[in-house]
């Protein structure tokens, strides 16, 4: 199999599972989850980027990669997450 082939494969295959294991999503059917994972796309932020602040409106479902950190924390006013 081609490397960037076998790799998207493996990425689509880490995003359907985290999206089972998520309380929120976990009662999807197949179907719904299989449409989930084949519109999100790769999307790269810089170092201590902020990504989501409690209180968005969300419209979004992020799926963060193996290595990748992130720190959740309250600063008063609501929770925000970094990468």
């Amino acid at each position: 199999m081609y490397p960037q082939l076998d790799e998207k494969m493996r990425s689509k295959e880490l995003i359907k599972e985290a999206i089972k294991d998520n309380d929120f999503m976990s009662n999807l059917e197949a179907s719904q989850i299989q449409e989930i994972v084949d519109c999100m796309y790769p999307v790269e932020y810089a170092k201590h980027s902020l990504i989501i602040k409690e209180g968005d409106v969300g419209s979004l479902v992020y799926v963060l990669a193996e290595g990748v950190d992130l720190c959740v924390g309250h600063d008063g006013g609501g929770f925000e997450g970094f990468i």
